[in-house]
């Protein structure tokens, strides 16, 4: 074979268009990753800051003894209105 064969054969044409292909095809993917791994960050970020925007465990149990002593307050009261 001559050396202008090897640069006109059908095989290699093929083989590099393949490789062109399957380039592209790589390059594609990895920037679906990048924009999909930035668009989860983004939803990760949100999802954090809205937990992070709820009361502490010491508010909730704070809050749950007051309305537990608000509601025996009342019904004490409700208890003497009704003796009376």
């Amino acid at each position: 074979m001559a050396p202008e064969d090897k640069t006109n054969c059908v095989l290699g044409t093929e083989n590099k268009t393949r490789i062109d292909n399957l380039d592209r095809e790589v390059t594609e993917i990895k920037l679906n990753h990048t924009r999909d791994k930035i668009e989860l960050f983004k939803i990760i970020t949100e999802i954090r800051d809205k937990l992070l925007g709820r009361p502490s465990w010491v508010v909730l149990f704070i809050m749950a003894a007051m309305s537990s002593a608000l509601v025996g307050l009342v019904i004490i009261i409700m208890t003497h209105a009704m003796d009376k």
